[in-house]
């Protein structure tokens, strides 16, 4: 099986260096090619780290990489 983690372990950021250092939920949603379902149930759970600013997401790149990076040594 292809591990895309050790590949890139020190290339996320070049992964998602179309992006900018904040990024919407939309964007969350194209880099975890997930449903905005998905993406509210992660930031409100607290797996991915945000800063809320009213009803508004703003998700620091790095948070999504950190999440990433929390399933490199999973079996």
């Amino acid at each position: 099986m292809f591990n895309i983690f050790s590949k890139y372990k020190k290339g996320f950021i070049n992964i998602f260096g179309g992006y900018k250092d904040i990024v919407t939920v939309n964007e969350l949603c194209e880099m975890l090619n997930i449903g905005k379902n998905t993406a509210y149930e992660l930031l409100q759970s607290g797996a991915i780290k945000s800063i809320k600013i009213g009803k508004v997401y703003k998700i620091p790149k790095k948070f999504v990489v950190e999440y990433i990076q929390c399933f490199e040594n999973r079996p």
